[in-house]
């Protein structure tokens, strides 16, 4: 799960960004678009705009919240100016075009899906039985979506909105669904 919008604060690096009143009601539709699945587990990436729509599903959904570090944003934590939306998309083109290079942010792409792949699949072998939902970030959704089935990571990563879900089959990573219009 793509969290809900966040708060946009220029000057305060993103990973730090709480749920706008947009992302709270956000949150609310997808806990409601959740209910359709069996959820055992929820579990999140510790960057507030990710563990607050989490918390929002997990009240819902009568299920705990699991906070994972490993399950945090590619690391931008250097980058506190907004850039301009044509900048900002460069720059993650870039970051999946070359993911063994440095391009953007403190992490390289290949840096941040063994990051991420490696908390997803610690949070799977612990949880068998039931369904898993993992509330993490649209770029390293899309490299673990991307790594996983064939498909374009920057026109993925464009087709994420704020929130949506990947619908992933555990032992493959294959892509069953995404919903990119939650409500």
């Amino acid at each position: 799960i793509k969290h809900a919008a966040p708060s946009v604060v220029d000057g305060v690096t993103p990973s730090l960004w709480s749920l706008s009143e947009e992302g709270v009601a956000g949150a609310r539709r997808l806990a409601m678009a959740l209910t359709k699945f069996k959820i055992r587990l929820l579990a999140s990436s510790s960057e507030p705009k990710a563990h607050e729509t989490a918390s929002i599903v997990s009240v819902a959904l009568g299920c705990g919240v699991q906070v994972h570090p490993g399950l945090a944003e590619h690391d931008r934590r250097n980058i506190t100016r907004l850039d301009q939306p044509a900048e900002f998309q460069r720059r993650a083109k870039e970051l999946f075009e070359h993911p063994n290079d440095l391009v953007y942010g403190q992490e390289t792409a290949m840096e941040a899906l063994n990051r991420f792949q490696a908390a997803v699949d610690e949070i799977l072998g612990h949880h068998r039985g039931g369904d898993v939902a993992i509330v993490a970030h649209g770029t390293v959704i899309t490299l673990l979506v991307a790594a996983r089935n064939q498909i374009d990571p920057f026109e993925y990563w464009r087709s994420l909105d704020l929130p949506s879900i990947a619908v992933l089959e555990v032992d493959t990573m294959k892509l069953l669904d995404t919903v990119t219009r939650i409500g």
